[in-house]
């Protein structure tokens, strides 16, 4: 073996040895695309509108023993009432979507696997309230009995084309009263 051959076998070995190297360095650059291909899904859910957290919880599903609360917001008075449900184990799991059909008149604010928050606005003065309103023309005492309706109580003799037209709105929006005797006080202001 002459000197020749040592450098041609010196030279085989350094090709062999870029030849792995750069199989190697392929591998890395592909085995990096399938990462960041898999890593991808989020930021496409982020670029669509929604957070990440969203679509977590989309995916999620309750489990028993969720807790669940409803606050319902009465437009009229300002007042929240929060209502603390029981016998929640027969939603365990349902997703997200699946509960909203169940709950087709709430709004889900927050929905995790032992804890759902729900938003109701109602029209509607609250139950703490006698109301003085006119309805079809005619004055009368209501309240709130049901949660989500005003209901007569007892109608009133009140000639309302006596009163003027401020009075006459604020009665068709409702007037309230913390109690019965606060509005009849004020009727019998009103005739005075």
């Amino acid at each position: 073996m002459d000197d020749k051959d040592v450098k041609e076998k010196g030279k085989g070995g350094s090709v062999w040895l870029r030849v792995a190297v750069i199989a190697v360095a392929a591998a890395l650059i592909v085995g990096g695309i399938f990462i960041f291909q898999d890593n991808s899904e989020p930021q496409a859910l982020a670029g669509r509108g929604e957070g990440i957290l969203e679509a977590a919880q989309q995916q999620s599903s309750l489990m028993k023993g969720a807790v669940f609360t409803q606050t319902v917001r009465y437009d009229k008075c300002g007042h929240e009432v929060v209502i603390r449900l029981s016998d929640t184990d027969k939603y365990a799991g349902m997703n997200h979507e699946r509960l909203a059909e169940e709950f087709p008149d709430w709004q889900i604010t927050s929905f995790m696997p032992l804890n759902v928050a729900m938003e109701m606005e109602m029209p509607v003065f609250c139950a703490e309230h006698t109301v003085l309103m006119s309805r079809n023309g005619e004055a009368g005492i209501y309240r709130n009995e049901s949660g989500n309706e005003m209901k007569l109580v007892s109608p009133l003799d009140i000639e309302l084309s006596a009163l003027g037209e401020d009075k006459q709105r604020e009665l068709i929006s409702g007037m309230a009263f913390s109690s019965l005797g606060e509005l009849e006080a004020y009727l019998e202001n009103l005739e005075s």
